[in-house]
């Protein structure tokens, strides 16, 4: 289904802890399946996800694009804990839950250094998450727990990235839910490709809008 204008575009603070994390909400009406887009030390990524953002509203969803760090820890960010970083992705997804409750489970996106949190919240909180899409960064870091996953997976690597690749294959061993790896050609010049883009919205469009499929479904890798 394609959703055109009128978008509805809000800027938020979610409270996390002592921090309160810009946020901004798109979508075209209540009722629809949210997709969380983690973003974290590096705005690298941030024009690639805007742009993701306007496709996945077009497709019939709502997202929600969150920064992990504060900006008062900006010129920090290297001093934030893996541990405090976990903390405030489950933040985010409560509060999904207490303000948007009639969403469900939502889709949930990490880019660069955020792709392991996205393993991580995936494994931690599996009842909240319906689909995970990682793109670069060590998303094999996410490991301890890959078994407790139950919702599909799309992984992207870099094909020069092999030390990521060799961890993420090992990795994809241990999951236990439908999956996929997809090994996309180097852009030097651009983190993202325009294939990464489309192939992370065709992932999230399928199993965010059917997800009685992915239960029949067999895992499947590439």
């Amino acid at each position: 289904m394609i959703v055109v204008d009128p978008v509805v575009s809000e800027e938020l603070e979610i409270p996390a802890g002592k921090v309160k994390l810009w946020a901004r909400l798109e979508h075209s009406g209540s009722g629809h399946p949210i997709v969380l887009l983690s973003c974290g030390r590096s705005g690298v990524y941030r024009d690639d996800l805007d742009l993701l953002a306007v496709d996945l509203v077009r497709a019939g969803l709502a997202v929600l694009t969150v920064d992990l760090i504060s900006s008062s820890e900006s010129q920090r960010a290297a001093d934030v804990s893996q541990a405090a970083l976990h903390r405030r992705i489950d933040a985010v997804l409560r509060w999904i839950e207490r303000t948007r409750p009639d969403e469900g489970p939502v889709g949930l996106l990490g880019t660069g250094s955020t792709s392991a949190w996205a393993m991580w919240a995936a494994g931690a909180r599996p009842e909240a998450i319906r689909a995970v899409v990682a793109v670069g960064g060590r998303p094999d870091e996410g490991h301890a727990m890959v078994r407790e996953i139950t919702a599909p997976v799309l992984m992207l690597i870099e094909s020069p990235e092999h030390g990521t690749l060799d961890g993420v294959r090992q990795m994809q061993n241990r999951l236990h839910c439908v999956n996929e790896l997809r090994v996309l050609p180097a852009r030097p010049d651009r983190p993202w490709s325009n294939r990464a883009r489309e192939l992370s919205r065709l992932w999230f469009v399928q199993h965010m809008a059917d997800p009685a499929a992915d239960e029949t479904a067999a895992p499947r890798v590439r």
